[in-house]
């Protein structure tokens, strides 16, 4: 028997991957930099945004926003990798969004987001992207545009010496993101190269398409694919239709729509125009030594798609044009023309590819197993009094879902929920339900927003019901959840609970060691016009930030110009880090979250009123903020609009550590102070994992 489980355990190992993570390490250091309203040279100048000379590391988020047109069609941006003088990456903003129109008409989609990309605010606001963008010694950002100068807010970040994880593979530290572009008119049935890499190995991150042609007759066109072969004999057929490679059918009748693995961001039948993109993660297409991908301009409807391209065809590869030189028999050129009237069409693509590739996987083993369990109407005692839900002491362990299922007056703003590590007489997380899911409202008003969802988080019900988080809670020993509410009536609960025995803290591409622990940080309070507040302080500790949730509400909006700062691994404030050019760009949006409410992967905002009132969250697994010894994270009451935002606090402002507040003697020319702010109540939860 014993042999016969552990022949099942590889088995299983074989048949289920469990995504690809990376040990945490020493190395990792977070690096961040933003830039609030700068003024961008027009006339194609290069302005030179970001630039990093600590290397190995991966850049993991991009978030751009402009007014007056800066952040539009025109934007370009160029990335040189290691001293490069011709960029490795030279693309246009919006394509590598997977937008290809005007401003005006891509505000009629947004808000949208998947965890890779999205456009969270409109003119020309919230557009962010998670793209590793691996370097080795340095790395130097520039943005062009052709129109006058305007103003940019921008913010980058990333992580030295974090390994290349794209899905469930880790790259070797030589991998480089590569992006292949195409863009001309194609006559009926001929075909491109959109893709052609000779002696590497690699993988296809992700495809872009923009079409255009009398009618959408050119997406009966098939993609074609060879690898590691010269031989067409080998080719490889990627999909029935063009709009089947996107996942869609019958020309997206469907229309518009941004999911994780793809979508179609723009089509119009009348005028035969579609703009879609297609992400490989979670289904990878690898060379080992070399890659042909090809797009043909139609198909014929009755014959289908060719296996290889056959003899009466005419080819593109780069700028050069060739034909095949004999003719297929004229009965069947008939044949396949007959009911079918293809034109020109104008094409463009692009193809992100990371070049140079390592498999390693995360594999299942004979010690993992699950566990869970459910209540059904569960009696809720009111007045405080502690209810347990769920205890377990078969660790170590991982919770891995928890369902707050249905409760009326129960599941509400007001519920508690404790959480208790290996025997601890206090909870290490004690936490609002609602805040804890990004919720800062009444559940009648939070119900107009629902049904919503993410992968870590959603409500998926009316009337006090389906809230759920996939948070990875860790324990030791053993773990006991309960679940306290005001009464003093008591209420009817429903709850589900599940978790994994010896199971790795996984979060984002890394694994935790054994010994972490997630921690939450809670502040609540009155803040006075640029006043700072340390949202979480960390000491002789290592961890990731793993979760930010925010609540402000004043007289206005004008809070939101804040930026939040973080110290990582210092105490000297000349090393301080900027997070965001603003509250809203933290969450990827813009202009004070202009395009509402919306409940994305990476970010959100759960509810906005532009009288005054902003609540909002952002999870950091694509995008990780690691320290080694230490870590201060601050947020502040506002910012002076003339000076954007400090890298260190001026003398002329207060500080609060804890619930204490001091301030520094001198005081700032009153020329500094031309954002008139309010008093702020202000509150948020920042869960870390530490060890």
């Amino acid at each position: 028997m014993h042999h016969l489980r552990i022949i099942l355990a590889i088995l299983l190992s074989l048949i289920s991957p469990i995504h690809l993570t990376v040990k945490f390490n020493k190395n990792l250091k977070s690096f961040s930099h933003s830039v609030k309203k700068a003024v961008l040279y027009g006339h194609n100048i290069e302005n030179v945004m970001f630039r990093y000379e600590k290397g190995p590391g991966v850049i993991t988020e991009q978030f751009i926003s402009g007014n007056n047109g800066c952040a539009d069609p025109t934007l370009h941006i160029n990335i040189y990798i290691d001293g490069e003088k011709t960029p490795s990456l030279d693309y246009n903003m919006f394509f590598a969004h997977a937008v290809n129109m005007t401003n005006d008409v891509e505000d009629k989609f947004s808000p949208w987001a998947t965890s890779r990309f999205g456009h969270t605010a409109h003119r020309g606001g919230g557009y962010f992207n998670t793209y590793r963008i691996p370097f080795g010694k340095n790395i130097k950002i520039t943005f062009q545009r052709p129109g006058p100068e305007c103003a940019i807010w921008y913010i980058v970040r990333g992580v030295e010496n974090l390994p290349i994880v794209v899905g469930d593979f880790e790259l070797p530290p030589s991998a480089r993101l590569k992006v292949y572009k195409t863009e001309d008119f194609l006559a009926p049935e001929e075909y491109v190269n959109i893709l052609k890499i000779q002696k590497k190995s690699g993988i296809v991150f992700q495809m872009t398409i923009s079409a255009n042609s009398k009618d959408l007759q050119f997406l009966e066109s098939c993609y074609r694919l060879l690898i590691d072969s010269d031989n067409w004999e080998n080719m490889q057929l990627l999909s029935s239709g063009t709009e089947d490679l996107y996942l869609s059918a019958l020309y997206f009748n469907a229309g518009v729509n941004h999911f994780e693995n793809a979508g179609v961001t723009f089509i119009n039948r009348l005028h035969g125009s579609v703009v879609a993109y297609k992400f490989f993660e979670r289904d990878p297409v690898i060379f080992h030594e070399n890659i042909t991908l090809v797009w043909r301009c139609g198909e014929n409807v009755d014959y289908g798609c060719y296996y290889k391209p056959p003899q009466k065809d005419c080819w593109l590869d780069g700028n050069r044009k060739y034909c095949f030189p004999k003719q297929a028999p004229q009965e069947q050129i008939e044949k396949e023309k007959k009911g079918f009237d293809l034109s020109e069409t104008f094409f463009k693509t692009y193809v992100w590819v990371y070049e140079c590739i390592a498999i390693a996987k995360v594999q299942v083993n004979e010690k993992m197993k699950t566990f869970g369990t459910s209540t059904k109407e569960a009696y809720i005692r009111g007045n405080w009094v502690e209810n347990v839900m769920f205890e377990y002491n078969k660790g170590p362990g991982v919770i891995t879902e928890q369902s707050y299922i249905a409760g009326l007056h129960c599941t509400d703003e007001n519920m508690f929920v404790n959480v208790y590590i290996d025997g601890e007489t206090e909870p290490s997380l004690d936490f609002n339900m609602f805040f804890a899911h990004g919720i800062n409202t009444t559940a009648a008003v939070e119900d107009k927003f629902a049904p919503w969802a993410t992968s870590l988080f959603g409500h998926a019900a009316h009337n006090g019901g389906a809230f759920f988080n996939t948070y990875r809670i860790p324990f030791g020993r053993s773990i006991k959840i309960t679940v306290r509410i005001p009464g003093p009536a008591s209420c009817i609960m429903w709850y589900i609970v599940k978790g994994v025995e010896n199971y790795p803290v996984v979060i984002g591409d890394l694994i935790l060691p054994a010994n972490t622990r997630l921690k939450l940080y809670k502040t609540d309070g009155l803040l006075n016009p640029h006043d700072y507040v340390t949202i979480a302080k960390v000491n002789n500790k290592s961890g990731i930030v793993f979760q930010v949730a925010f609540a402000g509400r004043s007289k206005d909006l004008e809070y939101l110009e804040a930026c939040y700062r973080v110290l990582l691994d210092s105490d000297d404030w000349s090393n301080v880090q900027l997070l965001s050019s603003g509250t809203e760009d933290f969450y990827l949006s813009s202009y004070y979250f202009n395009a509402g409410v919306n409940h994305f992967e990476n970010a959100g905002v759960t509810y906005i009123d532009h009288s005054g009132i902003a609540v909002a969250y952002k999870f950091f697994e694509k995008d990780p903020i690691i320290f080694q010894n230490n870590m201060t994270f601050l947020w502040r009451c506002g910012e002076d609009r003339a000076n954007g935002c400090y890298y260190k606090p001026p003398k002329s402002d207060c500080w609060y550590v804890g619930g204490r507040r001091f301030c520094y003697p001198e005081m700032a020319p009153s020329s500094d102070r031309d954002v008139k702010l309010s008093v702020t109540l202000f509150k948020t939860y920042v869960w870390v994992y530490e060890w």
